[in-house]
């Protein structure tokens, strides 16, 4: 959970309004880690690269939900559950069949900034 997202990820979390300063980021498409370069944070050709627990944190305080990843029950892929931090008895959703735990929090991430909005 400390590896920084992919480029793919950190496009659509920027159309989102990620802003929280990451110690690591992409520029031009490269992932860099040295925090001078901030001074590009404005640019088109700059994306910060949150780790998976950055965006847990963001998704928490800004839409109040929680996101679990866990293995299945059988051991054989990995699943996620979105839970309203604010109201324990909704339920948002579940979904399961990754192959990677990395896989599942970005399909809960981009679940979460499609429809939450």
């Amino acid at each position: 959970m400390n590896i920084p997202v992919n480029f793919e990820l950190a496009t659509l979390l920027k159309q989102y309004g990620f802003d929280v300063p990451c110690h690591n980021f992409y520029l031009h498409g490269k992932l860099q880690s040295d925090y001078i370069l901030l001074q590009y944070k404005n640019e088109d050709y700059f994306l910060f690269a949150p780790t998976i627990a950055d965006i847990m944190s963001w998704l928490y305080a800004k839409y109040h939900i929680w996101i679990s990843v866990n293995k299945s029950e059988d051991f054989r892929w990995w699943e996620y559950n979105l839970m309203d931090v604010n109201n324990s008895t909704r339920y948002i959703g579940y979904e399961g069949h990754f192959d990677t735990y990395q896989l599942a929090y970005y399909a809960a991430i981009e679940r979460v900034l499609n429809n939450y909005n």
